[in-house]
């Protein structure tokens, strides 16, 4: 038998977080702010979406980049 219905989404939310175009994505926005390469921005932003980061991982990105982790 397969997986539970319940489980199939939980697993799928997992992968997406860990998603390393996303994960590469948000280190490319963060290096085009520190570089003041704004126009890059939306572009990757729009990537960095597409493969499951959150609004709150992008803000934290967006913050004064010193104090961005």
């Amino acid at each position: 038998m397969g997986l539970p219905e319940l489980l199939i989404p939980e697993v799928s939310a997992r992968r997406i977080s860990r998603h390393p175009v996303k994960v590469t994505a948000l280190l490319y926005l963060k290096e085009a702010l520190l570089l003041e390469r704004y126009e890059e921005c939306s572009g990757i932003i729009l990537v960095a979406v597409e493969f499951g980061a959150t609004a709150a991982e992008i803000r934290n990105r967006l913050e004064v980049p010193s104090r961005a982790s």
